[in-house]
């Protein structure tokens, strides 16, 4: 693809990281940084604490690295902001917190994606943990934050937890269950499931297929703590998960207008089960060639990022063009043709309209099916929608010709 991520800014959420002089790291472009834990512009751990750190330094290995011939992550050069919210010496709510306050700033910063490979359950005691039945999409702080997310233009791209299968119900870690968010399973280098790779469906009515991908996690090359040097091979869809960060943020990379639900829908489905997704593999093995064409090359139900009435194909005509608008949720449309002196002569859509891209083909004739003669006519698109919860009205024009 030729592809490094650069443009793009990607934050990079765990517990810290220990080995920053790590030399996989020395090439990082790091923007900013934040210890949401100890309040601190170091995302570094306390030195006393000998075992934070060290997953931070391996997911972001995977992530960010660059020493070639012993290890590339999947985006290197994209630019980092680095955040400690998790704290390895306990587990508690207040991770929650410091995950939603680092998505907090780094919204401030512009983000682009984040991948995070932490998930939360189960809490130490007096806390009262979650349960499966709450990984319905709706109910942890830290999933309905990462869904916000989205809708602030922010792809979060999560791991879907090490819990293995359940027969009876999900064995998801929260943020993963959230509808905006893109959770990551593991497979292994034979691209079968990795055994304790947690499994879905979300407990939502109707319940939702997760993980939404599968990638490798399973014996991948990490860089540990252990020394500026050091090198390992570990497994968990903690691996997984910065993979499909870092493809995202190829994506990105070549196709900055592209949104949090299009890159997902482009992940989703060029993924190798997106015929028959399930909660298992979900849509299957992330395959980012293929995802790049989908963005390229959209089909009929393509998801819209924003409200917008593309210039019709071919300008000038004849007999027929194509006009193309977009809608990034469920809105009342009207799209009409007028004359040069305003009189309408074409209804072409009345009525409610789905959240995707839409085309449509006009044949250069008015509403009685008489053709019309050479000229200057203009299409006039309104949209009535509610984004974000708030009435709004979207008015677009554009000039179409009639060459006879």
């Amino acid at each position: 693809m030729g592809l490094d991520g650069r443009g793009v800014l990607v934050g990079h959420f765990d517990d810290g990281i220990r080995l920053r002089a790590h030399e996989v790291f020395a090439s990082m472009h790091v923007v900013a940084a934040h210890d949401f834990v100890d309040h601190d512009a170091d995302p570094a751990p306390p030195p006393g604490d000998p075992i934070a750190g060290a997953h931070g330094v391996a997911t972001l290995s995977v992530l960010a690295g660059y020493r070639p011939g012993q290890l590339v992550g999947a985006a290197y050069g994209a630019g980092f902001l680095l955040a400690r919210t998790e704290n390895a010496s306990s587990e508690t709510p207040l991770e929650e917190d410091n995950w939603v306050a680092a998505l907090e700033w780094a919204d401030s910063l512009g983000v682009d994606v984040v991948s995070s490979s932490l998930g939360y359950r189960d809490y130490d005691p007096p806390y009262r943990s979650w349960t499966w039945r709450d990984m319905d999409g709706n109910t942890t702080v830290i999933t309905r934050a990462a869904d916000r997310a989205a809708a602030l233009g922010i792809l979060v791209v999560t791991a879907a937890g090490n819990e293995g299968d359940d027969p009876s119900h999900n064995t998801l870690l929260a943020p993963s269950d959230g509808d905006s968010v893109l959770a990551v399973g593991a497979v292994d280098p034979g691209g079968l499931r990795s055994p304790t790779s947690s499994v879905g469906p979300t407990a939502g009515n109707p319940p939702r297929t997760k993980p939404d991908v599968m990638a490798m996690g399973v014996a991948d090359r990490i860089a540990t703590a252990a020394g500026p040097t050091s090198y390992a091979f570990s497994s968990g869809t903690s691996f997984s998960a910065p993979l499909v960060a870092g493809a995202a943020a190829l994506l990105l990379s070549k196709h900055p207008e592209a949104c949090p639900m299009q890159l997902r829908d482009a992940l989703r489905n060029t993924a190798s089960r997106a015929a028959n997704p399930d909660n298992r593999y979900g849509w299957g093995i992330v395959n980012a060639r293929a995802a790049l064409s989908y963005i390229e090359h959209p089909t009929d139900n393509a998801i819209a990022c924003a409200y917008r009435l593309e210039p019709n194909f071919p300008n000038p005509f004849n007999p027929t063009t194509t006009l193309r608008y977009d809608l990034p949720e469920e809105a009342r449309v009207t799209l009409r043709i007028y004359d040069a002196a305003g009189r309408l002569v074409r209804s072409l859509v009345d009525g409610q309209r789905a959240a995707r891209v839409h085309e449509v083909v006009w044949d250069g004739r008015n509403d009685a099916g008489r053709q019309l003669g050479s000229g200057i006519y203009l299409c006039r698109l309104h949209a009535q929608g509610s984004p974000l919860g708030r009435e709004h009205l979207f008015v677009a024009e554009r000039k179409l010709a009639i060459a006879r």
